[in-house]
């Protein structure tokens, strides 16, 4: 669902980083041992209060890391940039969709998902899809009902939104994927990382085909990762922070434009 800034050279198609990930994992299947990265990073149309067009991440990858690993790796940085002892409370996200909206992804159909989003008023048709929708539902009526006080790290996350991480080993129904959340903000989002390129291949393609229903941009799979993958990325695990919400939290901050010398507005 991301777009991306593009650069049209000499007819070719390059674009902006929406994350580090791809070329850090070419690192990775490069020989790379432990790897982070501070920097920029780039994703058309999303403005808003969490959101702006350039933002900062804080990225990082750790060779024959676990997920719970990563996790607390995770929540130590956070707990040392935000100087504050808050309890970690770590959930599923089928336990935290049952508790706060009363609904098992295991037994609910299409139906039912898209009846409660348009009872809720989160939705005027039913042009998205059943992963969109449950989403939407998880941003919606579940993130805004988590501790305040405490780090609630997330995981479990529906195989469909897996992305880029690993299927869990003994139900492939979800996925090695963990968010963490403080204060109503989503800081981080991290991975097992998958290191199966066909499987990867599939993804991109299933998502290409996805993108095309949805009239976005058309963009190819990056061949350089799958052969980067092709040729041996390690077993790791992989987060993302982002450095301005952690600045938003930090300061007290409303608006993620509060935290930018010059947001997009001001550029």
């Amino acid at each position: 669902n991301i777009d991306s800034f593009e650069l049209i050279q000499n007819g070719k198609s390059r674009y902006l980083q929406t994350s580090p990930e791809y070329a850090m994992k070419r690192m990775l299947a490069a020989g790379a041992p432990d790897i982070y990265q501070i920097c920029k990073s780039f994703r058309l149309a999303e403005s808003g209060t969490m959101h702006n067009p350039e933002f900062t991440l804080i990225e990082w990858y750790r060779l024959g890391f676990s997920l719970e690993q990563m996790i607390n790796e995770t929540v130590d940085l956070l707990h040392s940039l935000l100087a504050t002892e808050a309890v970690v409370e770590v959930v599923s996200y089928h336990d935290m969709f049952k508790e706060k909206v009363g609904i098992s992804l295991d037994d609910a159909s299409d139906q039912d998902i898209h009846t409660f989003a348009l009872s809720h008023g989160l939705m005027k048709n039913d042009l998205l899809t059943y992963d969109q929708s449950v989403d939407f539902i998880f941003s919606q009526c579940v993130i805004p009902k988590f501790s305040s006080h405490n780090f609630t790290v997330v995981t479990d996350y529906p195989a469909s939104q897996a992305a880029l991480a690993k299927l869990n080993a003994t139900n492939d129904r979800v996925s090695e994927r963990f968010e963490v959340f403080y204060q109503g903000v989503e800081l981080a989002n991290g991975y097992h990382e998958l290191t199966d390129p066909n499987e990867q291949e599939m993804r991109f393609q299933n998502d290409i085909n996805q993108r095309k229903i949805s009239g976005k941009m058309m963009i190819d799979s990056d061949q350089r990762l799958l052969d980067a993958m092709q040729s041996g990325l390690p077993d790791c695990s992989g987060v993302a922070v982002g450095f301005d919400r952690v600045m938003m939290v930090k300061t007290g901050a409303k608006s993620i434009s509060e935290v930018m010398c010059f947001d997009w507005s001001s550029a």
